[in-house]
């Protein structure tokens, strides 16, 4: 069995060496850049944590790691100084991601609540323009066709009278719903 470090890739538990393409994703897992791009194209999660994948967050971020470019011979910090800063930087970043991730769920959450309210305040303005209808409709009508309607209505049998009840029943019940 293979013993899989930090510095290998944990899709194809190869090590993850300085000349490769390397890729990470937002939660900082990194992976051979062939690998992720693989996986993430089947699936919207990281393979190690399994935070979700937002589109807003892909592609993979590429990394460039050249240690000849960083270790020339005028260098003189000393490995352990280095480490530290890295560290250091590092910790500055996750931080600056936490950060990100937390205002980007609070946006996420007052789009939601947004969206919510854009659909409740479209059914009220329905019902409105239906109460409008029904309130210009009513101010056409005048009395004396009020009454024509009515003295109409009770010459209808029971039956007939029934239906144009269930009907005026049915264009209320629409109105108001």
């Amino acid at each position: 069995m293979t013993n899989v470090t930090d510095s290998d890739c944990s899709i194809c538990l190869e090590p993850l060496a300085n000349k490769s393409v390397l890729a990470t994703l937002y939660c900082g897992h990194v992976f051979h850049k062939e690998c992720i791009s693989k996986c993430t194209a089947t699936r919207s999660t990281c393979p190690l944590c399994q935070k979700s994948i937002h589109r807003q967050n892909f592609p993979v971020i590429r990394l460039y790691l050249d240690n000849e470019a960083t270790d020339t011979p005028n260098d003189t910090q000393q490995p352990d100084d280095k480490y530290e800063k890295l560290k250091a930087s590092n910790l500055a970043l996750r931080n600056k991601l936490d950060l990100l991730e937390e205002q980007y769920d609070q946006k996420d959450k007052r789009l939601e609540h947004v969206e919510k309210q854009w659909k409740a305040d479209a059914k009220l303005m329905t019902k409105y323009k239906n109460i409008k209808e029904v309130l210009e409709l009513d101010a056409r009508l005048s009395a004396d066709d009020r009454r024509n309607q009515i003295k109409l209505w009770q010459r209808l049998d029971k039956d007939d009278l029934c239906m144009v009840s269930a009907s005026l029943y049915d264009r209320l019940s629409h109105v108001t719903a």
